[in-house]
């Protein structure tokens, strides 16, 4: 099985996927985990400016997650457009992300 985790905290979008395995002893590898920091654009402000932050997240989540598609081999690049390495997993990802139709359609 794969987990796709999404985490925004305060100042980092991040996105890891991680593969498991095993039923007994269960073993759990480390596929992908991209992290995009806002740090530097909030150090002018002197801490963390909430409504920034939120647009950054917005515009930070659709890269980070192809990059983390990417890096898992799950999605790769094909003449400057993405696509899913096979079809079956194009549906899963549809799947997994039916909450959140418009990250899909960005994707």
């Amino acid at each position: 099985m794969k987990i796709l985790s999404i985490e925004t905290s305060c100042d980092d979008t991040g996105i890891a996927i991680i593969k498991t395995s095993g039923k007994k002893r269960p073993c759990f590898d480390i596929l992908s985990n991209i992290v995009s920091s806002q740090v530097k654009i909030h150090q002018k402000y002197g801490g963390v400016h909430p409504t920034l932050a939120k647009r950054e997240h917005q515009k930070n989540l659709v890269p980070v997650l192809k990059q983390a598609l990417r890096k898992a081999k799950i999605l790769k690049v094909s003449s400057s457009k993405y696509q899913v390495v096979n079809k079956n997993r194009n549906k899963k990802l549809e799947k997994i992300l039916i909450r959140e139709r418009e990250l899909y359609q960005k994707l």
